[in-house]
């Protein structure tokens, strides 16, 4: 008898599972418009909390069959990380070609797994300075560099994006999202509860050195143990890229004149900054500042320049078309990125118009304000319900504005105090980020997945890539609540005269 062949289990790649998922919540908006689906919204409205009222959508509504049909070139055309993603990829493409990558990377290749993952996490870290920035240069980038190091650049993907979501509520010392959110908290605090109250940015940068630290380090232990023996190392390609130290000394000439250069106009009244504002961080990243719109056309040109000199003096570049060449080459196996990018327009504006998120999250922050919790067991549940939120809407600052009006007074009543209040959320919404497949740079990091996929029996879908990620994202989870809670109970300052209570 006839032995029967088992059959591979059916995979819906990516675009399809967007496309279910977009159907699931077409068909949810008209059941929950129809049974009455809403919520209150807390808004700050002239120094006055008001509740607002917010329902669900009707998509199969006039207004949202007229929406479907005409917004989807207009929502991928207003999709941020589009044009700064091609920007990346010009970057990348020729510091690779010109063998200054190579050449970077290159004393690096004896090191461990794992302090390569240490050294990928610090800089992920460090790069949260530079918000939603430091997705779009490190992910095509970190991908090159495990490439040259000889480990699998898949490993450097996830370990880059797990890097940057789950400590992007910290950094060294602050981002620009401390600033950002700050202002919103400092409201909330003042309206309802302490009118003399003023966020500093640097009032939680105790607990975010500290944090740094225990992040690199425990989260290299839980990649290397969870995440790194699902990935094979790979062998290094030989290629004729030659390696020069006269091209690098070049080049580390040039950088350092281009570092000046920007240093000068970002010093204080320099020409990259808004000036209107009051404290640097926001004169320096706020919506308003040149420096925030230049950043990502400043890195470009820097590197067109020593790629050029590199690529040029050692004689890996030799003629102008091998230029031109070197600046798309990494563009190949990368148009899935953008067909993936185009697909979750799509469902982020069903989301977005139908107000489903919204309404959830609403429903789920009236609960945690109602709650007469105190203390660990109070954090301990604004933590998982904010975690719960950012996987529906993963805008940090849609979020909090809708959180803080309620959440910051209702903790300023509990004792701890707003920039606690702040640091918990910022936390906890990267956290949910990880695992959020309406977050726009997740499905961006199944694009460079895909590029780096061998098909060796790894499919790279939605649901595949998060059960991958999830031991690694909880584990992370549980180190920052940990963490978060011990500094509340222990009562060491957060920051300079900042504590968590009050």
């Amino acid at each position: 008898m006839a032995r029967k062949t088992k059959r591979a289990p059916k995979i819906l790649g990516p675009i399809i599972v967007m496309g279910i998922i977009t159907l699931i919540l077409m068909l949810l908006s008209f059941i929950l418009s129809l049974v009455g689906f809403e919520s209150e919204e807390a808004v700050i409205n002239a120094s006055n909390l008001e509740m607002s009222l917010i329902t669900v959508n009707n998509i199969f509504s006039v207004e949202g069959i007229k929406y479907l049909l005409s917004s989807g070139v207009t929502n991928f055309r207003l999709i941020e990380p589009l044009a700064l993603i091609i920007i990346s990829l010009i970057t990348t493409s020729i510091a690779e070609r010109s063998g200054l990558i190579k050449h970077l990377v290159e004393p690096l290749k004896k090191l461990a797994t794992p302090v390569i993952i240490f050294f990928t996490l610090v800089l992920c870290i460090i790069f949260t300075f530079f918000g939603d920035y430091s997705f779009v240069i490190l992910l095509p980038l970190i991908g090159v560099v495990y490439k040259y190091l000889g480990r699998n650049p898949m490993l450097g993907i996830m370990t880059t994006f797990i890097g940057i979501t789950c400590s992007y509520g910290t950094g060294i010392i602050y981002n620009y999202n401390t600033y950002l959110l700050g202002t919103v908290t400092e409201l909330s605090a003042t309206i309802e509860v302490d009118p003399t109250f003023s966020y500093d940015v640097l009032s939680c940068m105790y607990i975010m050195i500290v944090s740094t630290f225990v992040v690199a380090f425990l989260g290299t232990a839980i990649i290397n143990k969870y995440l790194a023996p699902k990935f094979r190392r790979i062998q290094t390609e030989e290629d004729e890229i030659v390696i020069s130290n006269k091209a690098l000394w070049f080049t580390n000439l040039a950088i350092l004149l281009i570092l000046i250069s920007i240093v000068i106009m970002i010093l204080p009244g320099g020409i990259l900054l808004d000036n209107s504002k009051t404290t640097y961080v926001a004169k320096l990243m706020s919506e308003t500042s040149p420096f925030k719109d230049a950043f990502i056309i400043i890195m470009l040109a820097s590197t067109m320049i020593c790629s050029a000199i590199y690529g040029f003096v050692s004689g890996n570049i030799k003629h102008r078309l091998d230029y031109n060449i070197g600046l798309y080459k990494s563009f190949e196996n990368c148009g899935y990125v953008f067909v993936l990018m185009f697909f979750a327009s799509i469902m982020f504006g069903v989301l977005e118009w139908t107000n489903i998120g919204n309404v959830i999250a609403a429903i789920l922050i009236n609960a945690v304000s109602s709650l007469e919790f105190s203390g660990s067991l109070l954090i301990i549940v604004f933590f998982i319900f904010t975690i719960l939120i950012s996987i529906l809407i993963p805008n940090t600052y849609t979020k909090w504005n809708m959180s803080a009006p309620l959440v910051v007074p209702l903790f300023m009543r509990a004792n701890i105090t707003p920039e606690f209040t702040q640091f918990i959320f910022s936390i906890a919404d990267g956290i949910g980020k990880s695992i959020s497949p309406f977050f726009i740079y997740f499905i961006i990091m199944l694009g460079f997945l895909q590029k780096y996929n061998d098909g060796d029996k790894k499919e790279i879908t939605i649901f595949g890539t998060i059960k991958l990620i999830l031991p690694t994202v909880l584990l992370l989870a549980l180190v920052w609540l940990v963490l978060i809670v011990s500094w509340n109970i222990i009562g060491i300052p957060l920051g300079i005269n900042t504590y968590a209570t009050m």
